[in-house]
């Protein structure tokens, strides 16, 4: 949604570990917000499920970027994704976000380090951790191995990864130049939406 809300209908989608619950639950939740968005189904050329580990940030940042230019957006898997997304265009030379804006999935630590800060949205380890151990334990008391699916909320934590595409393009008369600075060059402040 936050991209959506910021203008960007163009919106690739970069995955790793392919076949994986999270991989497959975050990719339906991609097509069905694109869905909506757009009133028909996503291009599938704008998907990117690499192979296993973070690399596929990197490699799926160059595919994206190669094969679609006119994307604006790229959402991530997760955090790590993204980070290897966003070494992987600034070797290109694309800038983020002036360029493409990139977000990420987890809220990790470096999300928060890295330059610019990583747009992301985060979800209560703590509570996913709890929850898994209440239906261990209900297993091994009831005797069954069920599985289960339980979905948690995220909340978007705005860095400095994201661009608002219909944001009003600022123009000086050619006698009175001012300096507008650059997207992503203004600090970003941290805020969280629920």
């Amino acid at each position: 949604g936050h991209l959506l809300e910021r203008g960007h209908r163009r919106i690739g989608y970069i995955a790793s570990y392919p076949g994986s619950p999270f991989t497959i639950t975050r990719l339906r939740t991609y097509r069905e917000a694109m869905r909506a968005a757009l009133g028909t189904d996503p291009d599938p050329s704008w998907v990117f499920e690499g192979r296993h580990g973070t690399e596929a940030g990197a490699e799926g940042a160059a595919f994206l970027r190669s094969a679609h230019p006119d994307l604006t957006a790229y959402l991530c898997a997760n955090d790590a994704v993204a980070l290897s997304a966003l070494r992987g265009l600034r070797e290109m030379g694309v800038r983020v976000p002036s360029d493409v804006s990139l977000i990420g999935f987890d809220d990790t630590d470096a999300a928060r380090l890295c330059d610019p800060p990583l747009t992301t949205l985060h979800q209560s380890i703590q509570e996913i951790g709890a929850t898994a151990m209440q239906r261990l334990i209900e297993q091994i008391e009831d005797g069954q191995r069920t599985a289960s699916v339980t979905l948690f909320p995220a909340a978007l934590v705005e860095r400095g990864s994201v661009r608002t595409l219909s944001a009003p393009v600022l123009y000086s008369p050619p006698d009175n130049p001012r300096s507008v600075p650059e997207a992503g060059s203004i600090p970003a402040k941290e805020t969280h939406k629920q």
